[in-house]
């Protein structure tokens, strides 16, 4: 499976009430969702993707972040836009 193993503290239920890998700086939530996300698409359980961010910056980091595990995320998509692209696993 594409992507890096998640470490000690990732998995659900590892010392991390609430959040996988707790809520601080680098704990690993991007890595651990887009471990998810990727088992998903690539099961069929899901065919596309929404991430939400709270800044338009983040959206990009986001997009950034999935396709090096080869998740195409369009950080650019508005609701205006009406249908997502078909070479765009989700939207951000």
């Amino acid at each position: 499976m594409p992507g890096r193993p998640l470490r000690s503290g990732q998995y659900p239920g590892d010392d991390a009430p609430g959040l996988p890998g707790g809520g601080h700086p680098g704990a690993g939530k991007t890595t651990f969702a887009l471990r998810v996300a990727t088992e998903l698409l690539s099961s069929g359980d899901v065919h596309k993707v929404t991430i939400v961010c709270p800044t338009e910056h983040l959206k990009y980091q986001w997009a950034e972040a999935a396709a090096r595990v080869g998740i195409h995320i369009d950080p650019s998509y508005s609701n205006s836009q009406g249908a997502l692209g078909s070479r765009f696993d989700g939207v951000a």
